[in-house]
């Protein structure tokens, strides 16, 4: 079955339960006496005291039956007392035994007399006038208070105010008839309403919990407050039901400001935000404030009215704002209708019984004009309440069917995605191994490449420090010696990390020793030297797009036993650092030619190198350094720096040159705490000494 023939199908159960329910509302009872045509009225004083007229039934007038639903228009001001009065005897069939009066629902407040008795009170009267609702009248006439073969005297006493009406359809008849009766209609103008609203509280817990749990579903918020503001819009219905309502708690005016006023024009702007969320469609701040706009100015209308009568007045007005709120709402479904989404087919079913049931109302009370029937359209409400709240379970059903389903596929392909990464992470955990092996390897062959870290020679303190960030290294340093002198020191810095750069660094060692040996074999200068270095790593590495940093420094013989004059070319490097035992400073290496100083390795690029010479005294210390060292940053994104570098020699100088890179390391660690190393660290500490083993040049 398609969606149009459903929603043709539940009209016509709609259609067919309500017309059912309205035969049965209409069918009348037999041997009942009608007074409807027998009412006469006389209006009363302000006091509520009894009129003479309505006592001896003198100048009283004929109630026409129009009359019957406006009673207030009999005053000038809307406001008064009416007092009506109905003669009957009773049938044969009625005698001797206890009878009843049923007068349906009155306004706003009555009191009902038989023969000058009182026999029941509905609503209040004033100071503190109250009103009864919509519920239905039924009492019983005791058979001593009847006279069996002379008249009755039905009379009635009633308070309007800018409201005021009795019922079409008053009647005696036999005691449990009218009881059975009355009972009936405020089962359905009354305590059905009870029931709904109390049905309608729980609904809007259940929603809201609903909402809270899952606060993307905002439909559910919506459907929650509909229900919410619907519940208290009932309450008038079967104010009967709840006798701790009275006038004590509310006077009648506010009441019926708050109660049949404001809470239905809340309960249409949520029932209009319920359709719009239902459907997913988003609102226009402008549309949103517009709305809000719509809402306030009808409730500030109704809370400013003065008196009942001039709430009576501005309560039609208002509902011209209803009006254009359900716009916004027919609006969404129209949109909805033209993007055809099949969700607005939801919408129109669950609404469909409050607009069936206000075409009933139409028919009945304005072309009909029968006033013997409620209004249905209230019963048309709940109706669409109980509509939506089966169609939003649907909804989630649906929802809920689709999550399992999917879960169930998720769990499958959990399960196969699972089978698949073991079989991946064995061969990920195989290639690691090879990978981890591999690295090892290249670790162990690279570290075979460098100089002994404890090498000593002639004339020289000498201590190292070489540790990688991980795995190979990008820095690389040596020591070119003749015997047991050392005649050069060099140290580089490739960049990048891993493996790429620890093979650049394999290379390079290899074409600097190279160069460096055959250029001072050649007495090239320091400078053509490097150019030399820089041009074979160029012609070495290919397409590799590592370069290099480094420094070159050859160190000459003595020409006084504890002097020793040395050259330096730099490129690109940090620069050295020394520490002058006589001036007790620390000095930095650096050329003062303005000529540019380039980097090794990248082509198509021209450099210079410039060098200087320099000399070292007996006890001058030479630290070089990677930039591993003076850029290593601590929790607060801070650089060791040079300047921390230089101190820390200036304070130590004069130790062994294993004491001053203990020193050197222990202050980069406290700097750091707990930081992990970012870059490759390589220290040289070369310590000008040992005069008494130094050997003259033959």
């Amino acid at each position: 079955m398609n969606r149009k023939t459903s929603f043709c199908t539940f009209l016509l159960l709609i259609s067919i339960i309500f017309s059912l329910l309205f035969v049965s509302c209409t069918g009348e009872k037999t041997k009942r006496l009608y007074l409807d045509n027998f009412w006469q009225w006389c209006v009363g004083a302000e006091d509520g005291s009894v009129p003479l007229s309505i006592i001896t039934g003198e100048g009283l007038k004929k109630l026409a039956i129009d009359q019957e639903k406006n009673l207030e228009d009999i005053f000038e001001d809307k406001k008064g007392y009416v007092w009506l009065r109905a003669d009957f005897s009773i049938p044969e069939h009625l005698k001797y035994q206890d009878l009843g009066l049923f007068v349906g629902s009155i306004r706003l407040a009555s009191q009902v007399y038989v023969n000058g008795k009182t026999i029941g009170t509905s609503g209040a009267f004033p100071p503190k006038e109250f009103s009864s609702g919509t519920a239905v009248n039924g009492y019983v006439i005791p058979y001593g208070l009847l006279n069996q073969t002379d008249k009755n005297t039905v009379i009635l006493k009633i308070w309007t105010n800018s409201v005021g009406s009795i019922s079409s359809r008053v009647f005696v008849t036999n005691a449990q008839d009218v009881m059975i009766s009355a009972e009936w209609e405020n089962f359905f103008v009354s305590k059905l309403n009870l029931s709904f609203s109390a049905a309608m509280l729980l609904i809007a817990v259940f929603y809201l919990f609903m909402y809270l749990t899952r606060k993307q579903s905002k439909e559910h918020l919506m459907f929650a407050l509909v229900n919410f503001f619907s519940s208290f819009y009932l309450l008038p219905f079967y104010i009967s039901e709840v006798p701790w309502i009275n006038a004590n708690v509310f006077s009648y005016l506010w009441f019926s400001k708050i109660f049949s006023g404001i809470i239905a024009h809340i309960t249409v702007y949520f029932a209009t935000s319920f359709m719009r969320e239902f459907l997913h469609q988003k609102e226009s701040k402008l549309v949103f404030y517009i709305r809000l706009i719509i809402l306030f100015i009808p409730c500030v209308m109704i809370m400013l009215a003065k008196n009942y009568g001039e709430y009576t007045i501005l309560l039609p007005i208002s509902f011209i704002f209803v009006a254009i709120q359900i716009g916004f709402g027919i609006y969404t479904v129209l949109k909805s209708l033209l993007n055809k989404d099949k969700d607005v087919y939801a919408i129109l079913i669950g609404f469909s019984p409050v607009c069936l049931m206000v075409i009933v109302d139409f028919i009945v009370h304005i072309i009909f004009k029968n006033t013997t029937q409620p209004y249905f359209t209230i019963m048309g409400w709940q109706g669409s309440i109980l509509a939506f709240l089966l169609i939003l379970s649907v909804r989630y059903s649906r929802i809920y069917k689709q999550y399992e389903y999917l879960n169930g596929k998720l769990e499958a392909e959990v399960e196969q995605r699972t089978l698949d990464l073991m079989v991946t992470n064995k061969i990920l955990n195989k290639e690691k191994e090879m990978s981890q092996r591999d690295m090892n390897m290249a670790v162990h062959i690279q570290k075979n490449f460098y100089p002994d870290l404890n090498q000593q020679f002639f004339g020289w303190d000498i201590a190292a420090y070489f540790q990688p960030q991980s795995g190979v290294s990008g820095d690389l340093f040596d020591f070119y010696e003749n015997g047991d002198f050392i005649e050069g020191v060099s140290i580089f810095d490739v960049s990048g990390h891993g493996i790429p750069a620890g093979l650049v660094t394999m290379l390079s060692k290899n074409i600097i020793r190279r160069e460096y040996q055959r250029g001072i074999s050649q007495k090239r200068p320091l400078s053509k030297i490097m150019e030399d270095i820089n041009t074979s790593i160029i012609n070495g590495k290919g397409n590799i797009e590592n370069y290099l940093t480094g420094l070159v420094i050859k160190l000459g013989k003595s020409y006084q036993v504890d002097r020793c004059k040395c050259q330096i070319v730099n490129a690109g490097h940090p620069h050295p650092l020394m520490y002058s035992v006589s001036k007790h400073e620390v000095i930095e290496l650096y050329s003062k030619d303005k000529k540019s100083v380039g980097m090794i390795g990248i082509a198509g690029i021209a450099v210079d190198f410039p060098s200087f010479d320099f000399t070292m005294n007996n006890q001058d210390v030479l630290v070089l350094f990677t930039d591993g060292v003076n850029e290593y940053k601590n929790q607060f994104d801070e650089d060791y720096g040079k300047e921390r570098l230089a101190e820390v020699l200036k304070n130590t100088g004069t130790s062994s040159a294993k004491k001053i890179l203990l020193e050197i390391l222990k202050d980069i660690k406290s700097f750091a705490q707990d930081v992990p190393q970012q870059d490759d660290i390589t220290i040289l500490v070369l310590k000008r000494n040992k005069e008494a083993d130094y050997i003259p040049e033959l």
